[in-house]
């Protein structure tokens, strides 16, 4: 099931594939940012095109490029920046942390 999402410049789509849940989101411009956010669990997050600061806690961790993936930890405030147009960042969570997300209807 693919659940498509779009709201300023972000496009978002929700699939649920063997157990996990992917939340894709493509950043449309350069220098637009997706809301800050928070889970609790940790997920992992891979860059599948353009390049993206991530921000966790309201610092800057790193940059990351197309093809790389960033742990994101548990209970951090976090959010990427884009720095290419068409960006696109995959999230990865295991089911526990899906139906948390579904709770807080992120």
């Amino acid at each position: 099931m693919s659940v498509e999402y779009a709201h300023d410049g972000i496009v978002e789509f929700i699939d649920e594939v063997a157990d996990l849940l992917f939340r894709t989101v493509v950043i449309e411009r350069s220098g637009a940012r997706m809301h800050q956010h928070v889970h609790d669990y940790d997920h992992a997050t891979v860059c599948g095109s353009g390049r993206a600061i991530l921000y966790v806690d309201g610092t800057i961790t790193r940059i990351v490029e197309a093809g790389e993936v960033v742990l994101v930890k548990a209970n951090k405030e976090h959010y990427f920046e884009a720095l290419a147009p068409k960006t696109r960042l995959i999230c990865v969570h295991d089911p526990a942390s899906a139906e948390s997300i579904r709770k807080k209807g992120l």
